[in-house]
């Protein structure tokens, strides 16, 4: 059946929201960043330490269990509920699991990454359960497709942590009033909270736990996160000089900054593919998969060297020339950044699927394949830690690639005339 005329995809995006979705997940960033910048410079480096540990501790939590959460609301509300029965115990679940470990950690660490200050273990819980309720309902927005609003809660988010958190300085400067704002900021969600729905169990057809569902997302997000984040603790566990590790680490910061808009993107294209997963069009997703395929791998290229060659220049031009990082390694670190965006991408097919089995599978192999390459590497420890973290990602992108395809049903290979995911 052939496909009619169908708007251009940047003209779809630049009147169904997703504009708005993208600058306000670029406003959340910059506000992010000046909330940061002000908390240093309010507290100075040893007060703001215990700040510091609460953002680090919150990330982990967001992009482990919480961005998971917000992709099963996605595909329960955009399935008309998805799953064999009610997702809503599994997310009360998750995130009370998610509290309790959490809190824990904040216990145990209190000294050493709150200096002592136990209301901390306080804000810890507080801010795993505004993330949780602001997810939930970003999750519910994107699902019905208000992706301008979706946008909205992102800036409002970062906007309304900013304004507390320079509100209670005016007061008395101190780290408990940055965590304070850090666990208010996701409330900003409540502005829609009357508008949108999580629906329980409303297709009989599914078979789908959420439970099991939400389980192996997390795992895959688990495995992901360790390759992203555990750079510079590798580097420390191989006896790379403090400074080494200092530079690897901002580095990373650096190159991951383009994953900050995938993360939003990829609520704007879930919607969409389990449309398509849910009308059976294979044919469809198969074309997905291998368009965000080859477009991360052609990318990717380009960005690699084009880091190599300048990226150490801004490296230091932001934090000093005593944190130049070799070109080699900025250059795979960024080619790999950008696989990673692809996998990412490509993954999204088997979530609107429901089948993230396949997900933590592909992302626990690139897990591996990482370790087998750092093992097998020398030289500059750097450079060695940016080839094992290339070669995982290019793992994670082939593995998902290859699971996410399937052959369609129909032998003709033909799809009807749905609107593509976009």
């Amino acid at each position: 059946m052939a496909t009619p005329d169908r708007p251009s995809l940047l003209k779809r995006w630049a009147t169904d929201g997703t504009a708005y979705l993208i600058a306000g997940t670029v406003v959340h960033s910059f506000i992010n960043y000046v909330y940061q910048l002000f908390g240093a410079r309010s507290l100075g480096e040893v007060e703001f330490a215990p700040v510091a540990s609460l953002l680090a501790l919150t990330f982990l939590v967001f992009a482990i269990v919480l961005l998971p959460i917000e992709q099963l609301v996605i595909r329960a509300v955009t399935f008309r509920g998805g799953f064999n029965r009610d997702p809503r115990p599994t997310i009360r679940t998750a995130v009370l699991i998610t509290v309790v470990i959490a809190a824990l950690v904040a216990f145990i660490g209190r000294d050493r990454l709150f200096a002592g200050q136990s209301l901390f273990i306080v804000l810890v819980i507080a801010t795993v359960l505004t993330h949780g309720l602001n997810v939930v309902g970003r999750g519910q927005l994107a699902g019905h497709r208000r992706f301008a609003a979706y946008g909205g809660a992102t800036a409002g988010t970062a906007a309304l942590r900013l304004v507390v958190a320079i509100g209670l300085a005016l007061i008395v400067p101190s780290a408990l009033g940055f965590g304070v704002a850090l666990a208010v900021g996701p409330l900003f969600i409540l502005v829609w909270a009357s508008s949108v729905r999580l629906p329980g169990k409303e297709t009989a057809h599914s078979e789908e736990s959420p439970s099991r569902f939400l389980t192996s997302l997390i795992l895959a997000a688990a495995a992901s996160q360790v390759l992203l984040v555990a750079g510079p603790l590798v580097a420390g566990a191989m006896g790379a000089a403090a400074a080494e590790i200092s530079i690897i680490y901002v580095t990373l910061t650096i190159v991951r900054v383009p994953l900050v808009l995938g993360s939003s993107l990829v609520a704007r294209v879930l919607p969409p593919l389990t449309n398509l997963a849910t009308l059976g069009l294979d044919a469809e997703l198969n074309r997905w998969v291998v368009k965000f395929t080859i477009g991360a791998a052609v990318l990717a290229i380009p960005t690699g060297f084009l880091a190599a060659r300048i990226g150490p220049d801004i490296v230091a031009l932001l934090f000093g020339e005593g944190f130049r990082p070799p070109s080699v390694f900025v250059g795979v670190a960024a080619a790999g950044i950008i696989i990673t965006g692809g996998a990412m991408f490509v993954g999204q097919v088997l979530v609107a699927r429901g089948d993230t089995t396949r997900l933590a599978i592909g992302w626990g192999f690139a897990l591996v394949v990482a370790m087998i390459a750092l093992a097998l590497s020398d030289g500059e420890i750097a450079v060695r830690l940016g080839l094992a973290f290339l070669m995982g990602e290019i793992a994670a992108l082939a593995s998902t690639a290859i699971l996410s395809y399937r052959v369609p049903k129909n032998s003709d290979g033909e799809v009807s005339a749905e609107p593509e995911p976009a």
